[in-house]
């Protein structure tokens, strides 16, 4: 058999696995999941240059300890009592919402992580630049967020004071194989290429035109 013709084939073969409902995450994020945590600070650029182009592994904030931290612990208890109360805490990277919950969040992400390596040899830990609003006859007129930029991460932590610690794998960059393939199945719609993950500016290029697809699909 052609080279050619059979790798079409095994694409073929791997798209027809896909899962392509809503309950799948790549389709359809649900960022009030346990298994989902938003990053708000720093930036998305900022996020990227760090963890993507430098390959810096960073720490996720997490709340303070009031044993280890005992008078950084006391100053936020009194900011408190005082109605004014100051986010205070331990790493780079400031979750959504309060960092307890952020923290509850990172701990059963890295939990599954962990179990889908032990048990399939499998990462199932992504960090997502950048998500696409989307809706069509199926989600009955409700828009649901999809996310594009897939870079794959790890998680540790050395020890339990400390903050969870993420960093970028070795594993490749790539535009969201899943819902690329929905939407070229369901509104002939192809997602741009991402021509050099490891350069901002092609990333911010991808967004761009993606951006001027969705307008023009509406």
């Amino acid at each position: 058999m052609d080279e050619l013709v059979l790798t079409k084939k095994l694409k073929l073969w791997q798209n027809r696995l896909l899962d392509l409902s809503k309950r799948n995450r790549m389709i359809s994020l649900k960022e009030n999941s346990m298994q989902t945590v938003q990053f708000i600070d720093p930036g998305f650029d900022e996020l990227y240059r760090k963890l993507v182009i430098r390959g810096q592994s960073m720490t996720i904030k997490r709340p303070l300890d009031k044993t280890a931290d005992a008078a950084v612990y006391a100053v936020s208890r009194l900011m408190r009592h005082l109605s004014a109360p100051v986010t205070i805490g331990k790493g780079e990277i400031l979750p959504a919402g309060t960092l307890e919950t952020g923290q509850r969040r990172v701990k059963n992400i890295k939990r599954y992580a962990d179990l889908s390596m032990q048990e399939k040899g499998t990462n199932i830990l992504y960090l997502s630049f950048g998500v696409l609003y989307w809706r069509d006859k199926d989600t009955k007129g409700a828009w649901i967020k999809a996310p594009l930029v897939l870079v794959p991460a790890k998680l540790k932590l050395d020890a339990l004071a400390r903050p969870y610690e993420i960093q970028k794998t070795e594993e490749d960059i790539q535009v969201n194989p899943t819902f690329s393939y929905y939407l070229e199945m369901n509104h002939h719609m192809k997602l741009p290429h991402l021509k050099d993950p490891g350069n901002a500016d092609s990333l911010n290029a991808f967004m761009d035109e993606t951006s001027r697809l969705a307008e023009q699909m509406g």
